[in-house]
C-alpha cells in the first residue's frame, strides 16, 4: 500500500522578543527567506489576515498600528501588559524590504515579535522525504 502525505510548504511561526526571522525559524529546524515572507505578505497585509495569523498562533490582536507597514520588522505583535498591539504589513511594500536578519525595533521593556514565514530547512526529515 503508498502512504500519501502532505509535504509542509511553511508556516508562520513567532519569534521571540529581540529575534531575527531567521533565528526564528532556525530555531525550529526551518528558514526563512526573504522570498518567502514577500511571497505569502498577503496574508498579513490586511488587519483581519494578522489577527487571523496572530490568532493561529495563540495571540490575539486587540489594536492596530498600520504607521510601519513597509518596515523591515513587520509584520509584528507588541504585547505590553497583554494589550496585542499588531503591525501589517502593506501590500505592495518594495521587495527589497523584506528580510529575515532584522530585529523588531523595541524599546526598553517592550516586547516586540516578529511574525516569520518558515520554511522547511535542510535538516527537515518530513521535508527531504517529500522532495525524494
Amino acid at each position: 500500500s503508498r502512504c500519501i502525505c502532505r509535504c509542509p510548504r511553511g508556516r508562520w511561526l513567532l519569534g521571540r522578543d529581540d529575534e531575527a526571522c531567521g533565528a526564528a525559524c532556525e530555531r525550529r529546524g526551518w528558514r526563512c527567506t526573504a522570498r518567502g515572507l514577500q511571497a505569502h505578505n498577503r496574508e498579513v497585509s490586511t488587519l483581519v489576515g494578522l489577527a487571523r495569523v496572530v490568532a493561529e498562533l495563540g495571540h490575539a490582536c486587540r489594536a492596530f498600528d498600520v504607521r510601519f507597514g513597509d518596515g523591515w520588522d513587520v509584520p509584528l505583535l507588541e504585547d505590553v501588559h497583554n494589550d496585542g498591539r499588531c503591525f501589517p504589513s502593506s501590500a505592495g511594500r518594495p521587495a527589497a524590504s523584506f528580510s529575515c536578519s532584522t530585529v523588531a525595533n523595541a524599546s526598553e521593556g517592550v516586547d516586540k515579535r516578529r511574525l516569520c514565514w518558515c520554511e522547511p530547512g535542510d535538516g527537515d526529515e518530513e521535508a527531504a522525504a517529500c522532495a525524494a
